[in-house]
Order: structure tokens, then sequence, then C-alpha cells
């Protein structure tokens, strides 16, 4: 019985000594790791353009092929601006997509079909279809039973189940971004907004600038401590947004991010909002009709749905 406990006493001691050493190792990595400084949102001349109809047909103007800047770096024109930067944390490489829009009405959803729920392309060739400048996948709310979920499109409501496992991001006409946690029938009543878009998965993981405090026990979830290659759909500002995709296991170099790591990264970023999308090989950022994100795996998963930027700018005005 001496020699039991003896034994257990060791085993104990060993486990507080490696906790002793790799504790501040953790934290050093941590602090030793700044990322990118974002830029100040972008003022637009609001009266200088008409907003685009609520609806899902594809935005009116094509993007300019001079606004695309060189080496897949953004977009610009007096309506939109996009920029790309690239970081490393947790081993990875993360992509960051900034979005600053004029009008509410040029952050918008597209789908593979309005009629077929199981149609799926590349979120390329829906960006293309949409005359996106910038765009990634949405929530596939189609995936799996196709009948949970609280979704709208473009005012539509889609279905109305809302599931505790499916947090549900709500944005409103005024470009805003809500984010409802393991909601209810009685949690979706509560809320007093309007609804242009709503989608389902998750989980939430900024909300109202904090980090969400029950992560842990989420039942949404995914893989939380699979190192995987996820994507975030962010609001930074009023009309100013953030697409935040890691890379993951599949593409050289990165191992991917748990979700806790994922909200860690997010929360230093200074976003206000930020939801969890479908990730994996649905992760896709697009831009100028290109997937431009985690391109060393070669892998293109076909989706139901993406959102996406349009600009307000006709490019073929005389």
């Amino acid at each position: 019985m001496k020699k039991v406990l003896e034994t257990v006493a060791l085993v104990i001691l060993i486990m507080a000594l490696a906790l002793c050493f790799t504790s501040p190792v953790l934290a050093e990595e941590e602090e030793a790791h700044q990322p990118p400084v974002l830029e100040q949102t972008v003022s637009f001349d609001v009266s200088a353009f008409t907003p685009l109809e609520l609806n899902e047909d594809a935005a009116p103007y094509v993007p300019s092929a001079a606004g695309y800047l060189p080496d897949k770096t953004g977009y610009e024109d007096a309506s939109i601006k996009v920029t790309i930067l690239t970081d490393r944390a947790y081993d990875t490489n993360i992509m960051i997509a900034l979005i600053d829009i004029a009008s509410p009405t040029q952050l918008r959803t597209y789908r593979a079909s309005l009629t077929n729920g199981k149609a799926t392309r590349p979120a390329s060739a829906l960006a293309k279809r949409a005359n996106a400048v910038a765009a990634c996948n949405g929530d596939f709310y189609t995936y799996s039973s196709g009948r949970d979920g609280f979704i709208y499109r473009a005012g539509e409501m889609i279905r109305d189940n809302p599931a505790k496992d499916k947090d549900v991001l709500i944005i409103d006409s005024k470009g805003d971004m809500h984010i409802i946690v393991e909601p209810t029938d009685e949690a979706i009543a509560a809320y007093e907004g309007d609804i242009v878009n709503a989608f389902s998965f998750g989980p939430g993981l900024i909300i109202d600038g904090e980090k969400r405090a029950d992560l842990e026990s989420s039942k949404c979830a995914v893989g939380p401590l699979r190192e995987t290659q996820r994507i975030a759909f962010c609001q930074r500002g009023e009309l100013s947004y953030a697409i935040v995709a890691t890379e993951g296991p599949e593409n050289k170099k990165s191992t991917g991010l748990t979700i806790f790591e994922f909200q860690n990264y997010l929360y230093s970023l200074g976003v206000q909002q930020a939801f969890n999308l479908d990730g994996g090989s649905s992760s896709t950022v697009v831009l100028n009709n290109e997937k431009i994100n985690a391109l060393s795996s070669h892998k293109v998963r076909y989706v139901y749905d993406i959102i996406y930027f349009a600009t307000l700018v006709d490019g073929e005005a005389k």
C-alpha cells in the first residue's frame, strides 16, 4: 500500500512539474504572436449611389477588372473596398479578408438553386453567377437532414425550426450582425429587430466584442478539439466586415486550429461579432471569381450557398 501511495504521489509531482514548465511556454507563444493591425473602416459617399434591391438575384453590376489589385490583394472602387491580409498563428496559415461597403444592400446571399435544395456548385462559380466582388461559403443549410435551422434569405423565411445545436446569425437591414446561441422558439421570438438573412451553424464565437463564455459547453461546437480548417464571418463596425479563414492539416505547413484557438485568434483581431461557418474543405474565400485560400490541398468542395459583397458602381455606365 505504501508503494502504491508513493507511486501516485510521484505521478502527481511529475504532472505538476510538467504544467509548470509548459504553461509559461504556451503563454510566451501566445504573447509572442502579434496579429495584423486591421485598418480603420472606410467612409463612402453614400449619396452618390442607389441601394440595390432586396432579392436573391445576381447583383446588377459586374465588378470592374481595373478595381482588382495585383497579386489577389484586394479590390477597390467608390462603393466597396476589399483588403486581403495573411497571417500565421498556431502553426497555421490564416487569411483575413477585410470588406467595407457603402450600403447594407451590398451584403447579399446567393444559392445554387432556388428550387432544387440538393443543387451545389463551387463557391467560385456561384460568386461569378452573382457578380460578386468577394464571397465566402455560407451555412450549407440543406446538408444532413435539411429540416432544422432558422433560415432567412433576402428577407424571406425559408425555415423556422431553430435547433439548439445550431446557433443563429441574423443580419438586419442595417447590415448589423446578431448572434443567438443555442436558439429556441422563445429566443427567436425575443429578437425585436428585422431580419434580412439568417444562418444556422455556429457556434457564435465573439459576441459584442467579447468571447462567448460558455463555448466549452456549446452543443454546436462541432469537433471543438480537432485541429482543422475553419472559417468565420465577422463584423468589425458599421458596414465593415471580415472573413477569417484558416488552413488545416491537409495544407502544407499548417496544423489547423481548435475552436478555442480560433476564438482566441478572432478576439485578438478586435472584431465585434464572429460566427463560425461550415469549415473543412467547404471553407472558401473567393476574390475575382477564384478561390484564394488554402490552395495547397487542391480541394474544392461544392457548396449550396454563399455570402457575398457586390459593387454599386455601374462599370458599363457612360
